[in-house]
């Protein structure tokens, strides 16, 4: 018997048929849709980086005339900047975070300034929300008004005493910032903030003016906890304390926003 007859010299030729069964076909057809599907973000990417491209040329330059930057002042953005903001406008929808990578590239482009732009920049803005985006445009608006305290944030927590001299934090970080009128800022976008070094916390210091508090304490989140722990018998009374922009925080949110 030769090798052609036998098992063996046949198999070749089986497996090389069962691949073009109608089933091994169907499952290659399902397989490739699946695929295509899940890499549709990705073509998606790169045939909206000439379209992208566009929009940040015309907003950087729309920046720079308006910062009165002259085309000799003008210089490239580092690549550690300008890579990570790039690919950041491509995957990034919200459009209030566009504006402040926007903002923060052509910082960089500014050669007025070359060192304004910290490389942690970038990644620092990758990592916030569009809440906390609204934040740090708030806390611009809050600076450049120049009133008393103005890299404070007012905050209160709530404290139910269990008997004298101890207590159980049941709320924290409470904050109303003048211009989030309305926004019930959550507990870990302060929380946030300070991960990232552009607040620091301090519980053990407050403004002296009561009335800074007086927003935070009317949230409506703060009262219905307050009366939740009183309605079971807890004695609970508000912990005035602050969060203040650090002077990385300053030179961060001076890089990503504009005065109004």
């Amino acid at each position: 018997m030769t090798v052609s007859d036998n098992e063996g010299g046949r198999l070749p030729g089986m497996v090389y048929k069962d691949s073009l069964s109608p089933a091994a076909t169907a499952i290659g057809t399902e397989l490739g849709r699946a695929v295509r599907v899940a890499l549709w973000p990705v073509k998606l990417l790169f045939e909206n980086i000439e379209e992208m491209e566009n929009h940040v040329e015309t907003g950087v330059m729309e920046r720079l005339s308006r910062w009165r930057v002259s085309p000799e002042q003008v210089q490239p953005a580092p690549a550690q900047t300008s890579l990570p903001v790039m690919q950041a406008l491509l995957m990034n929808p919200d459009a209030s975070l566009r504006v402040m990578y926007l903002n923060l590239l052509a910082q960089a482009m500014d050669g007025r300034y070359p060192a304004r732009v910290h490389p942690a920049f970038v990644e620092v803005l990758r990592q916030l929300t569009p809440l906390e985006g609204q934040m740090i445009g708030a806390l611009r608006k809050q600076i450049d008004s120049q009133v008393d305290n103005a890299r404070a944030i007012p905050l209160i927590g709530l404290r139910s005493w269990v008997e004298p001299g101890s207590y159980e934090t049941r709320l924290k970080h409470a904050s109303a910032l003048p211009d989030l009128p309305g926004v019930d800022v959550p507990r870990q976008a302060i929380d946030n903030l300070d991960r990232l070094g552009i607040v620091a916390v301090h519980e053990n210091e407050a403004l002296s003016d009561d009335r800074a508090y007086e927003s935070a304490k009317q949230r409506p989140d703060v009262i219905a906890v307050m009366a939740r722990y009183e309605r079971e018998g807890e004695v609970v009374s508000h912990h005035t304390y602050l969060a203040e922009i650090t002077d990385f925080g300053y030179e961060f949110i001076f890089a990503v926003t504009e005065p109004d």
